[in-house]
């Protein structure tokens, strides 16, 4: 999802992603809003990455011995998107259908235009080859109706000093272009007997199956080429997801809610790792309320100068002390598994860190080494327990974890 006013960053994080020619499978799909010249910038933006793909202008040479091309690029414009509203949720949805149906891919990760890549793609490679089959998608809080008293309940993890990472659950429409809320009586939207209501952060990394499971259920045609990775489609479609959508549609933030309802209220919520791929810097945040938007929505200040030492640079990812249990133990291995920054701007601070990020990347890259492609899983745990090893070194040790 991309805004008019940070073009510069998101052409960064464009090249990061698919500007290198190890990326000639990878795909990026990007939404630009209606309202901000949305298609001229579309039309641009397709025409000069055709031009580039052409001329094999890539960062890097390939280092699987490919043609030299760089990776795809998709560019729509469909929606107007206000802050808040339901038009973000759709727009990622269209993005998402546009991914599916030009795969297969291992992985579909929802990004922002003000991100980066805080790692080499190398590294973002190899931790989602070590997770293939799970959903990565941070969660701020679950809550249910306790059969047994008929009262909310929340669960007992998200209530240990996080109880901020609740979203009231509020009525909510989109009109002409904007959000709106409809205003607070003396209480909440009721939740769904039965119902897990979850919410949290919405920038993931679906799996297939579970991607086609929301397309499915948001009423978008699935067409996919090959089935690489991607299994029948079905494997989570639970019934009944297609009225949990319907709901999480009706609410405040829908994109901060929806993935998280289809996910717990299925069976793919086994396969889940609720770790956040991204370093959001939280310093320093505040309630803004954007243009078209009848919401106070909490947003991260961009970066500055003094971020490199302390949280961006990969020494200082992997230095994150634990934390004492009463208040968010695993940081540290949150931090080990950090690939992208939220957020970086067009300002000449931006500048600075992309250009830091971009030396970091050749650093790492220059004295990277090769890991297997394909792991040999054995059938008991003598055979399982060196590739568990093999799969914390590469996390958390010597170049895998600094790349």
């Amino acid at each position: 999802l991309v805004h008019a006013g940070n073009m510069r960053n998101f052409h960064r994080l464009l090249l990061q992603l698919v500007g290198h020619a190890d990326a000639t499978e990878d795909l990026v799909v990007v939404h630009f809003d209606r309202v901000q010249g949305g298609l001229h910038r579309a039309a641009l933006l397709s025409q000069w990455w055709r031009r580039r793909r052409r001329r094999r202008r890539c960062w890097e040479s390939s280092s699987s011995g490919g043609d030299g091309r760089c990776g795809r690029l998709v560019a729509l414009s469909r929606l107007s998107v206000a802050r808040g509203g339901g038009n973000m949720m759709r727009a990622s949805l269209l993005g998402l259908a546009a991914a599916v149906a030009r795969g297969p891919f291992d992985h579909f990760l929802f990004l922002s235009g003000s991100d980066l890549l805080l790692r080499t793609p190398a590294s973002l490679y190899r931790t989602l080859s070590l997770h293939r089959g799970l959903t990565f998608l941070p969660v701020g809080c679950m809550e249910w109706l306790d059969p047994a008293t008929g009262l909310d309940r929340v669960s007992a993890f998200h209530t240990s000093g996080r109880r901020a990472g609740r979203m009231p659950r509020r009525l909510a429409f989109d009109c002409a272009g904007g959000a709106f809320g409809v205003e607070e009586l003396a209480h909440e939207v009721a939740l769904l007997p039965g119902l897990v209501h979850a919410n949290g952060g919405q920038w993931a990394a679906l799996t297939p199956s579970f991607a086609v499971a929301v397309l499915r259920a948001a009423g978008l045609a699935v067409r996919r080429r090959g089935s690489r990775g991607s299994g029948s489609g079905g494997r989570w479609s639970t019934p009944g997801l297609e009225g949990v959508f319907e709901y999480a549609d009706r609410l405040q933030q829908p994109d901060e809610r929806l993935l998280h309802l289809l996910l717990f209220n299925s069976a793919a919520r086994t396969r889940h790792v609720g770790f956040n791929l991204h370093n959001v810097n939280t310093r320093q945040a505040q309630a803004i309320r954007s243009v078209g938007s009848d919401f106070d929505i909490l947003s991260p200040e961009p970066f500055l100068h003094e971020d490199w030492q302390r949280s961006l640079r990969a020494e200082a990812l992997l230095g994150t002390a634990r934390r004492p249990s009463s208040e968010w133990p695993y940081r540290s291995a949150v931090a080990a598994l950090t690939m992208f920054g939220r957020k970086f701007d067009d300002s000449e601070a931006g500048t600075f860190l992309s250009r830091k990020l971009r030396a970091q990347a050749k650093r790492f890259k220059a004295r990277d080494t090769a890991v297997p492609q394909h792991w040999a899983i054995g059938k008991d745990t003598e055979d399982f327990w060196p590739l568990g090893l093999a799969a914390c070194g590469a996390l958390l040790t010597g170049p895998c974890c600094g790349s």
